[in-house]
Parts: C-alpha cells; structure tokens; sequence
C-alpha cells in the first residue's frame, strides 16, 4: 500500500531531491573556493599569528569558529526561506497525494539540515588549514605570497571552477527540458475546446434515485432527473449547449478497460478479447466540448432505452480494430453476444487521461440507454463559465431540492490543473538552476579577482612594456572561459548520461535535445563571460607605476 500512494509521488520527489544535492554541491564547491582565496589573502595575518605562538590547534579553532557563524547565518536565512515557501511545496505535493497538509518543517528536517549545514562549515573552512605548509619568512614579507601552498595552489581552484560549471550545466539542462516540455503540452491538441465550458460533478442520492422495483425504474428515476437538469440549463441564455456525461475529459477518472466483441472477429474462447474505455454521455456532448464527428451521427432522441442500442467510437478504436474500413453500421457486444450495440459514428480522438497521455481507444454509448448514478454536467457558454455557475446550481435545486452540487469549475481549471505538477516541477528545478548559476557565476568571478589579485605585480610589468589594456582584459577573459569550456564539456558529458533519467517527465522533446542544450550553453557562456569580464577590466585599470610600487 505504501508503494501504491507514493507510486507517482515517488520520481518527482527523488528528482527534486537530486537536483537540491546538486545546488548543495555547488554552494560546497563555491565556498571551498572562496576560503581558498581569504586563505590566501590573510597569508601574512596567518604568519604573524605564527610567529607570535599560535599552535595549528588554535588556529584551527579560529577557523573553525569562523565557518561555523557563517553556516548558522546561512542556515537560519534558509530556515526562513523554507518557511516562506512551503506553501509552494505543499500545492506541488498536492497533485500527488492527499495528505499535502501535514507537510510542516519537523524536528527531523531541522536536525538534518543543522547537520548538513555543520559538516559542510567544518569541510569547506577548515580543509584548506589543514593543508597549510607554508613557508613563515614569506607569508610576513609585505605582499608575499605562500611558496607551498599545494591545496590551495590554482589547480585546486581551476577544477572546483570546472566542476561548478558542469554540475550548474547539468540544473541548467533539466531546467531546459522541463520548460520545454510544459510549453508543449500547453500546446498540444487535446482533442476538444475547453474555452467556456462549465462542469459540475453530481452524485444522486443512493435512496432516492436506486429503486427497489427493479433497475428499469431506477433507469426511469435517472433519466427523469438528466433530462429536466439539461431541458433547464439549455434553455439559460448564457448557454449555447449543454450535455450529460459519465465523465469529461481530464477529469482523473480511471479507465474503465471494458471488454468487447466484434461481430464477425469472434476468436476462440481463450484470445484475448479486444479492451477500450467508455463514457456514457447524451447527444449534445460532442458539440458542447467540440469534438468532431468525422463519419456517421451523434446520438439523437431516437437513441432511447426501447430502442436499439448504439455506440460512437473514436478514431484511434476505429483504426485499429477496422483499420482502412468504416466501423459504422458494425455491432460490437459487451455481454458476450447476448445483446449487440449498433455503431453509428466515429468521433475524434481527445486525450481523455491526460495531456501528456496519447489518445486510447474510447467508447462512446448513450446516457439514455445507460443512465448514471454520478453523472457530469457540462455546458458551453457565451462568456465565462464561472458567471452562471451559480444559476446551474440553483437549477438543479429545483429539479431535486435535496440534491447538492459535487465540484463546480471551468474545463480550462480542469486542463490548467491537469499540468500543475509539470509546471511546478519545472518552476522548482528552474528555480534550483538559477541559484546554480548564480551561485558558479559568483565563484568564477572570486577567483578571477583573486587571480588578479596575486597578479598585479606581472600585469603591472606587462603595461610597462606596452601591453595595451584591450590585451589585459583578453588575457584574464581568455584564462576564465578557458576553464568554464572545460566544464561545458564535461556538463555535455554528463547530460547525456543523467538526462536519461529524465525521459518520463518530459513531453514532446528528447533528453538530448540539441536546441535546449545550445541554449544552455549560450546562458552559461555569457553567465560566466560577465563574472570573468568584471575582474578583467580591473586587471585592464591597473596603474603600472603604483603597482610595480607596491611590489
């Protein structure tokens, strides 16, 4: 059972739960950087407190104390943020389960993040002091610059910058995908025009409507109650059609999957018997929500309980189970042949189960020759649907005083809501992608500007000699972008072997789609080209006399 609640929770939270450990990674790999370059910007702060007797314990312990304050700062500031946006997740959590509203920030979340938050204050802040051999005359030398600093040498640098660039290219990427895959199922053909169409949910009073004469006079009770609701409703001038149905599209009923005959096609007693869905709907249910009938007729009121019974199939049931021929005027039995139901027409396929769900086989029967016991009332309008909800209710009091109204909303609530999980989904992860990017963006921009720190002095030579600022600017952009191209490619590399995993949340477009990634780059490369330009164009401002002087 636990299995079955969580079975479509299930993918969207682990995903989800990938995605906030890549950003964690991220914000790791940044911060690691970042106490790289006050490390080295505090070498000779560090050589004093040597020489003056400070043991690696107690420095140690300052840099531990330091990391720990900042982590509590971010911790508490993301506390915060959790608890502001909490309502987002929980109507995300919503399209899955119903038990949304117990999502709260417990004791168990708290202590987790306190600890992902301690560990990672301990790695990124006091790592890099653990690592320290440096040479103690040097670090005190005014400007001086440790000899051994192995852990905190550029290369160190340079691939937590790469691994930032592609671990962001990754968010980047399923950001893309998932964008792209909600604009297409915005756009697709779902088979019927959801614009002013009211739909009203209606379950009839057991009691009152389930005779004990027999199932011919509860049919009689059903039907006098159908047709006195849609005789008042059609006759509203706000509506220009209005139909009964067992179901309307979107409207997350199961599939019914009924089996049937063919007459003609019978096989043996042990092959498979050809399946389809059904809904049970009256004439004007194809016109309210402007399904096309391409070949024979709507029901009409010839299609009574007395009379022959009759069936509409869709196109996808016609091709495969008559492929080039016309199914009407072919019967079909639903009891094994004891009774034989006439095809009278063949209405378009509409996507009854969900946007991203391609049509199935659909059987159409009349709501008169099988009354429901819940049936749907639907009813197109001449402006919004949501203005004479409250006239239909009143309507219906009238025809059963007795009888509440179930849920009351527009098709196009229904279609929006079909797609909410897709847009949350791509909403978050677009989300985590941003903060990726701009989380990457900033420590490319803090190495830079501490590379060109470190090199004042050589770029201050460089000028003396002739080097024109045009050339200062391209030499520290080309050594940026040559390290964010190396991550590019490596997020290329890994794309195509993570996106796999994406294939069941998208719609309409592949895991390796060639636009998405292209546009992925292009966000990347002008991310990272503005975070290298910043500490370029200082490099280019840089006064050759004052820096040799300084020297």
């Amino acid at each position: 059972m636990k299995t079955e609640m969580t079975r479509e929770a299930r993918p969207n939270m682990l995903f989800l739960l990938a995605a906030a450990g890549f950003v964690l990674l991220i914000a790791c790999a940044n911060v690691a950087n970042l106490n790289m370059a006050r490390m080295v910007r505090r070498s000779r702060e560090f050589g004093l407190r040597t020489a003056m007797g400070a043991g690696r314990v107690r420095m140690f312990r300052q840099l531990l104390t330091e990391s720990f304050l900042l982590a509590l700062g971010g911790g508490l500031l993301g506390l915060f943020l959790a608890t502001s946006g909490l309502q987002l997740l929980t109507a995300y959590v919503a399209r899955f389960t119903p038990r949304a509203h117990e999502i709260h920030i417990d004791v168990q979340v708290l202590l987790f993040t306190l600890l992902i938050a301690g560990v990672v204050s301990i790695l990124t802040g006091t790592a890099p002091a653990l690592a320290r051999r440096e040479d103690l005359v040097t670090s005190l030398k005014e400007g001086g610059t440790p000899s051994t600093l192995g852990f905190l040498r550029g290369r160190t640098r340079s691939a937590l910058i790469v691994a930032q660039v592609a671990v962001s290219f990754l968010l980047l990427i399923g950001a893309g995908l998932t964008v792209r895959s909600l604009i297409n199922l915005q756009r697709v053909d779902a088979g019927f025009h959801p614009e002013n169409v009211l739909t009203v949910q209606i379950s009839l009073d057991f009691s009152r409507y389930m005779s004990s004469e027999g199932m011919r006079k509860s049919n009689q009770l059903m039907l006098g109650f159908s047709d006195s609701l849609l005789a008042k409703i059609q006759a509203m001038p706000q509506v220009t059609a209005a139909a009964m149905s067992g179901e309307f599209p979107l409207d997350k009923s199961p599939a019914s999957n009924n089996e049937f005959l063919i007459e003609g096609q019978q096989g043996n007693a042990s092959d498979a018997k050809p399946t389809a869905d059904f809904n049970i709907v009256s004439p004007d249910y194809f016109r309210t929500l402007g399904v096309p009938i391409f070949s024979g007729r709507t029901f009409d009121g010839r299609d009574r309980a007395d009379k022959t019974l009759v069936a509409i199939v869709n196109q996808s049931l016609a091709r495969h189970y008559w492929h080039d021929q016309n199914p009407v005027g072919r019967r079909v039995s639903f009891d094994d042949g004891t009774t034989w139901t006439e095809i009278v027409g063949v209405a378009g396929d509409v996507r009854e189960r969900g946007l991203d769900q391609a049509p199935g086989d659909l059987m159409y029967v009349a709501f008169a020759q099988y009354p429901q016991m819940a049936p749907s009332l639907i009813a197109r309008t001449q402006g919004d649907p949501m203005n004479v909800a409250r006239a239909a209710v009143q309507h219906l009091y009238e025809v059963d005083p007795n009888q509440p109204a179930g849920k009351i909303q527009s098709l196009e609530q229904v279609r929006a809501e079909s797609i909410t999980a897709p847009r949350l989904t791509a909403n978050l992860l677009g989300l985590f992608a941003l903060l990726a990017l701009a989380i990457a963006a900033a420590g490319i921009g803090g190495v830079m500007a501490l590379q060109v720190s470190q090199r004042i002095h050589e770029i201050g030579v460089r000028m003396a000699i002739g080097a024109r600022p045009a050339e200062i600017v391209v030499m520290i952009l080309s050594q940026g972008m040559a390290l964010v191209l190396v991550g590019v490619a490596l997020g290329v590399a890994g794309a195509f072997a993570l996106t796999r995993a994406l294939k069941s949340f998208l719609f309409g477009v592949t895991p390796t789609d060639p636009a998405t990634f292209g546009m992925v780059v292009a966000v990347l490369a002008v991310a990272a080209f503005a975070a290298c330009y910043i500490p370029a164009r200082r490099a280019a401002q840089v006064d050759p006399l004052r820096a040799l002087r300084a020297e």
